[in-house]
């Protein structure tokens, strides 16, 4: 019973970990496919895995693994002054977006462990922190540029998917 019981819980933190506007059944699926797989099944232009973080002493840095094109991007900076780990994660959001606009990207997917960042491109959070509204409202004023963005959010450090993993080790490695 135990083992059963060990088993449900883990599908329902799966299950609710994958609760996204992008149609994944599980973030096991990012085992079985690629993101360029997912990309040309959904008829989507491009995707970015993206991650941003911040150490203790508050240097932070934002990385991003994106693929549109048949090609691979992948692209990280260190964000000087003091930060935080949101302020990192909104960044690497941003700089994705920016980086779609430029390749004429109009059909998205970010992918990214980030809640905070779930819950903004769904519409569910509405970033009121002073340190965090200009850089919210500079993400929310590109909304317009695009068809559709849609958000699939994974669990960290689970090897759920490579390109966040890398993305994560890159920010790592900035800091």
């Amino acid at each position: 019973a135990l083992s059963q019981n060990t088993q449900s819980n883990s599908q329902s933190s799966r299950n609710q970990a994958s609760t996204a506007s992008f149609p994944l059944a599980s973030p096991s699926l990012f085992l079985q496919q690629n993101i360029q797989e997912l990309v040309n099944s959904y008829a989507l232009d491009g995707s970015f895995s993206i991650d941003g973080g911040c150490s203790a002493t508050k240097v932070g840095s934002c990385a991003l693994v994106g693929f549109h094109h048949n090609m691979c991007v992948v692209q990280s900076c260190r964000i000087d002054g003091k930060t935080t780990n949101n302020f990192a994660e909104l960044k690497a959001l941003l700089t994705a977006f920016r980086l779609a606009i430029v390749n004429r990207l109009k059909r998205i997917l970010i992918v990214t462990d980030s809640m905070l960042i779930a819950k903004f491109l769904r519409g569910l959070l509405n970033i009121i922190q002073k340190h965090l509204v200009a850089i919210a409202k500079d993400i929310s004023d590109l909304f317009p540029e695009f068809d559709a963005i849609y958000v699939s959010r994974i669990p960290s450090h689970k090897d759920v998917s490579i390109e966040n993993d890398v993305a994560d080790a890159l920010c790592t490695w900035n800091i």
